[in-house]
């Protein structure tokens, strides 16, 4: 009676172990897949990149801004602004806004800039593809620290002869070794003359800081006058 009792107890059992057992394997096999689906949607597949999209490039306004933070950080001996106008400008199949630089004394300058880099670059001439890296550009002609020492005689004398031999007034187109001081809005200049009698009312003046050219004409008469006016715009007037 007993060894039947105890068969029947383990047929008993045994069914509760089986489904125990499936149980626990259901429960692994679902942690299993739910770890699965968060591996999936944790994973950020990459978006394709066209390479057909084109670059985004500045627009006008955002060209401007970048250029008038440059002029901000970049004294002038005087002043220097921008002028209202812009234009687009190509140079060997590449897109600059092209801006108008005035600057005091020196007149205006072109300015280019790259439309996708925003890099700054100076146009050498109207009509001419050559143009340089602004900063360049700005070191070599109106760094504060071409003016910390003034010109000697002897250097500005070279500077106005230089000048008269590419601009001939009268033969045999050279200085005479006197020359004067002279004053023009507070700053201080070089006078010389050219070796010419009939030349007398004529003088070139020399900035002795900046190398800047004006023309000094004295009149005739009871009551002369003085004129001064930048040499060169003087010389396209008249020559």
């Amino acid at each position: 009676m007993d060894s039947r009792l105890q068969q029947g107890a383990r047929q008993r059992v045994k069914p509760k172990v089986k489904k125990y057992i499936i149980l626990v394997l259901a429960l692994i096999l679902g942690i299993t897949l739910l770890a699965g689906c968060d591996d999936g949607k944790n994973e950020q597949i990459p978006e394709p990149i066209d390479p057909s999209t084109p670059e985004t490039l500045l627009i006008v306004d955002e060209a401007r801004e970048i250029l008038h933070a440059w002029v901000d950080s970049h004294p002038f001996q005087l002043s220097g602004s921008l002028e209202p106008e812009s234009d687009d400008h190509t140079v060997d199949g590449v897109e600059y806004y092209r801006f108008y630089l005035e600057i005091e004394r020196f007149g205006v300058s072109e300015i280019l800039v790259h439309k996708e880099t925003g890099k700054l670059f100076h146009l050498i001439s109207p009509g001419n593809t050559t143009f340089e890296p602004l900063d360049d550009w700005y070191d070599k002609n109106h760094s504060p620290k071409l003016y910390e020492i003034s010109l000697i005689e002897a250097e500005a004398r070279e500077i106005a002869q230089v000048w008269l031999e590419d601009h001939p007034i009268k033969e045999p187109n050279i200085l005479e070794l006197d020359y004067d001081n002279a004053i023009v809005d507070g700053e201080e200049y070089f006078a010389f003359y050219l070796d010419s009698h009939e030349m007398y009312w004529f003088s070139i003046l020399v900035q002795k800081e900046t190398g800047e050219l004006l023309c000094r004409v004295r009149s005739d008469g009871e009551f002369p006058t003085v004129d001064i006016e930048p040499l060169d715009d003087w010389y396209d007037r008249f020559f």
